[in-house]
């Protein structure tokens, strides 16, 4: 009984000198660890904070939100290092580490605001006259086309054009044939020419490939053995069922159609023509379509274009 009593009092006797020493050690320790987790907690919340007011009142300050989070998590542990060496009070550093992050996500964002905003006034400002110059580089544009094109040594369409200038130009990928971008490019395009005279050029380089769209114009095809001609040349005005037959001038392509329910190309248009005679349709941008198109443009020289037209 007595020896484990001393052996108590002898493994007693070293906790009584040092233990209080170790715990205050540990408790500082673990008092600068919990600072530390509380200022890098209240960084957190204040560019949460931040971010979520930013997307209730403008979507740009939610990239300062994102670079304020940056700024206070990278100025946290010098700014818990400035508290411990001048013994400032732990709410004087959290403040202090709110007050920066504070500065920091406002400074940022309100630089974002200003930048932004001074481009987009200044937009505004110069949109009508970026649109009428626009408009006076597209002026006639439509009525000249098809054109003969310097590069592929061949007549190029309009369509054929705005895909060409966004690949050299812009080195952007071309549109797809029949979308809506295109189509609306062609349309926009054409409307700066209208209500002006459908003008194809005098090139004599254009003769050959005009003279092989009035060619193909008048060839039969299909299993029905139909020619353009024989309906639009000769039989135009008459009924075919219960539909008129049109003369089909191309001038007011691209055209919203009734039966598509949307806007279509010229070259649309005649793939329905070739499938109507039971034909093989070309491709879209085939050299045979732009060719044809080349006939019908001599064909309505003169003619008003109407770009955007209506049709059944």
């Amino acid at each position: 009984m007595s020896a484990s009593t001393g052996s108590v009092t002898q493994s007693a006797s070293p906790v009584s000198s040092g233990e209080p020493l170790a715990l205050d050690r540990r408790r500082d320790s673990s008092t600068a660890s919990a600072i530390a987790v509380v200022n890098h907690t209240l960084v957190v919340v204040l560019a949460i904070a931040a971010l979520v007011a930013a997307l209730l009142t403008l979507k740009l300050v939610v990239m300062s939100a994102l670079i304020g989070l940056g700024i206070g998590v990278l100025l946290a542990p010098p700014l818990q290092g400035f508290q411990r060496r001048f013994h400032l009070p732990k709410a004087a550093g959290a403040a202090v580490v709110l007050l920066v992050t504070v500065l920091a996500v406002g400074g940022v964002g309100y630089g974002i605001f200003y930048i932004a905003d001074a481009q987009i006034t200044s937009l505004s400002e110069r949109m009508p006259q970026l649109i009428e110059r626009l408009q006076a580089i597209t002026n006639g544009v439509a009525a000249r086309y098809p054109a003969y094109n310097e590069a592929s040594a061949a007549p190029i369409d309009l369509q054929g054009r705005i895909n060409l200038c966004r690949q050299d130009q812009q080195k952007a990928t071309p549109l797809a044939p029949e979308s809506r971008d295109l189509l609306a490019l062609s349309a926009f395009i054409g409307l700066q020419s209208r209500g002006m005279a459908t003008a194809p050029p005098d090139d004599p380089r254009l003769t050959p490939f005009r003279e092989r769209g009035r060619a193909l114009w008048s060839q039969r095809m299909g299993q029905l053995n139909f020619s353009c001609a024989q309906c639009h040349d000769d039989n135009w005005g008459k009924h075919l069922g219960s539909a008129p037959i049109p003369q089909a001038h191309a001038n007011a392509y691209p055209i919203y159609r009734l039966e598509w329910q949307g806007m279509g190309s010229l070259q649309r248009r005649l793939r329905n023509c070739m499938s109507g005679v039971r034909a093989q349709a070309f491709p879209y941008g085939a050299q045979e379509f732009v060719e044809l198109e080349l006939h019908l443009a001599e064909r309505a020289r003169g003619m008003a274009v109407e770009t955007p037209g209506v049709r059944p």
